[in-house]
């Protein structure tokens, strides 16, 4: 099996029930260009092994 880690954006975060986009969570491209704001780090992940019965 593989371990998927990720982060993303869901449509329904982005999408405002105002409809306007001064109010969407979404950051923009010139935000996204900050890699002090915007890196993803994981220091632990625990994974457990089933157990037969």
């Amino acid at each position: 099996m593989d371990i998927i880690i990720n982060t993303e954006d869901q449509t329904w975060r982005s999408t405002p029930a105002s409809g306007l986009q001064s109010q969407t969570v979404t950051p923009t491209d010139g935000e996204l260009d900050n890699l002090d704001n915007n890196t993803f780090k994981v220091d632990y992940i625990r994974i457990y092994k089933p157990v037969a019965k």
